[in-house]
């Protein structure tokens, strides 16, 4: 079998990150339509883009976004939930920190609410990332 596929090593180093965080971390799952089959807390991840910005050889410079969302039940305390949450995700993630050897830069949007009005369905957090890597077969 071949060599594993490049991103997956950022993806792979991401995931270890945010299971520091939480035991549910699910990868490429829309945040809509899961309010019955997600244990919550809960961490989605989608690769959003994968853009090439410089090619040297066999080597080349990326940029992969991600949206890392978090998930919670509506309660009175979803709010406060989220909020360690995405506090903790953002020190397991803390700029200056490298993901994998591959990974070069981090940088992280503001994180964006959703609370849920009916207690029971799901509440998110949306964190955007941006990982610029240089990666090579």
């Amino acid at each position: 079998m071949g060599e594993p596929i490049p991103e997956n090593r950022i993806l792979t180093a991401l995931i270890a990150r945010l299971e520091s965080v939480c035991s549910h971390v699910k990868v490429g799952y829309p945040a809509t339509g899961l309010e019955d089959d997600l244990e919550v807390p809960a961490i989605l991840v989608q690769l959003e883009s994968l853009i090439e910005l410089n090619r040297s050889g066999q080597r080349g410079l990326y940029q992969l976004q991600f949206l890392i969302s978090l998930a919670v039940r509506t309660s009175e305390a979803s709010t406060e939930s989220l909020l360690q949450l995405s506090h903790q995700i953002r020190q397991a993630l803390a700029l200056g920190t490298r993901l994998c050897p591959e990974a070069r830069k981090l940088q992280l949007t503001e994180t964006q609410f959703d609370i849920a009005p009916a207690h029971g369905r799901l509440s998110f957090a949306d964190i955007g990332l941006q990982v610029d890597t240089v990666l090579s077969p």
